[in-house]
């Protein structure tokens, strides 16, 4: 389903005013119905995806209280909640999916099969791939049902093709499971902030176990919360 203009706004914590300048000066894809503008789910994610990668910021708002949204929508607790897999042998965009999910699935309690159908489907699409050798497999047709996102990171045998616009192969991928739409795009931009990081890069060549990426993510989240706090100074 699209969004129409006020879905965005509220998705995203933002203005009227700020949407309205994000259509006319930073391509926001949109399209029009009797003069009023919609915007494509998948569009929009691929958007959100590039600006954080070209611009290294977050194209998001602030929360009902002022505060920032980056400090709302945690990705150490998606990580603790999910896991980090490292014997990934399937050589196939759609096979290493697959098995991901069959190697997740007792740990997030989904079914493996419908969840890398829905997955597949998203990659069909358009794919999750930021380049830089990482990927963020996702899909919106899927919710976790708790309070508590999820994020799995794998790290591949082997590069693999996963369509990154820059050419290059993917090693890492970054799935991510979220509790409702605003939790989905929100994570969506914080999970491409963090993997675009050239320190996040260099730490995830060496295939860091669980913990030792926790306490990566923990600092690079303090980090944004300083900024934040910084910046409204």
């Amino acid at each position: 389903m699209d969004l129409k203009f006020e879905d965005v706004t509220n998705l995203l914590h933002i203005s009227a005013t700020t949407l309205q300048k994000w259509m006319e000066n930073k391509n926001v894809p949109y399209y029009t119905i009797s003069g009023k503008p919609r915007f494509n789910r998948t569009e929009l994610e691929e958007w959100i995806m590039e600006s954080v990668v070209q611009e290294r910021e977050l194209p998001l708002g602030e929360c009902d209280d002022g505060s920032s949204t980056w400090n709302k929508y945690c990705l150490y607790r998606a990580v603790h909640k999910g896991c980090v897999i490292a014997d990934v042998t399937a050589k196939t965009k759609n096979n290493i999916i697959q098995e991901v999910m069959q190697k997740a699935s007792r740990e997030l309690k989904i079914n493996p099969d419908i969840v890398s159908d829905m997955l597949i489907e998203r990659e069909n699409l358009m794919s999750t791939a930021l380049g830089g050798g990482i990927a963020v497999p996702h899909t919106r047709d899927f919710l976790l049902h708790d309070f508590t996102d999820a994020a799995v990171i794998v790290y591949l045998n082997e590069s693999v093709d996963w369509g990154a616009m820059d050419g290059s192969l993917t090693d890492t991928l970054i799935f991510l499971f979220a509790c409702d739409d605003k939790r989905h795009l929100n994570l969506l931009a914080k999970v491409a902030h963090f993997a675009t990081s050239e320190d996040t890069r260099l730490i995830l060549k060496d295939k860091p176990g669980k913990e030792e990426l926790l306490d990566q993510i923990l600092s690079f989240e303090r980090n944004l919360v300083c900024n934040s706090q910084l910046s409204s100074i």
